[in-house]
């Protein structure tokens, strides 16, 4: 009876070893930080609920490849944290998920859902750069207009 107890210890550590490399996997492949800029710069946010203490809004990204939605709430008080949670499926599979505050990582499949991920977050990144021009210009010209230059 103990030898079978230690080979279920022993699998158990072995898949806590496993997961750990697997989050750690997420974090250096910046899988968050790419989801949400393709959120914030290839949708357009839907407006789930809004009150005197928050704005809930909802950014969806769907193509052939993946499925992508990130749900986060702002809050209006300065001590308020904004509370974001974030799922990526392919089909129906469940490949990447947050927990609702971004506190850990709930689920991680790798796959060549990836691949694809890394070229909407290059389009992600051009899209950032081109708002970022066009809000320097936009103050330029409210300086020169504010200045009559």
């Amino acid at each position: 009876m103990k030898s079978i107890f230690n080979l279920f210890l022993s699998e158990e550590e072995r898949l806590k070893q496993d997961v750990e490399a697997r989050l750690a996997q997420a974090e250096k492949r910046k899988i968050k930080d790419k989801a949400v800029a393709v959120a914030h710069y290839l949708t357009t946010p839907s407006l789930i609920s809004q009150n005197s203490a928050k704005s809930d809004y909802c950014y969806c990204y769907k193509d052939k490849h993946l499925e992508l939605k990130y749900n986060c709430s702002s809050y209006y008080s300065s001590d308020s944290l904004s509370r974001s949670e974030l799922s990526i499926y392919v089909g129906s599979k469940m490949v990447f998920q947050t927990s609702a505050g971004w506190c850990r990582i709930e689920c991680y499949i790798p796959g060549q859902w990836e691949e694809h991920l890394n070229k909407l977050a290059i389009q992600a990144e051009s899209q950032r750069k081109e708002q970022e021009q066009n809000r320097k210009n936009a103050e330029l010209a409210e300086k020169r207009r504010n200045f009559g230059l």
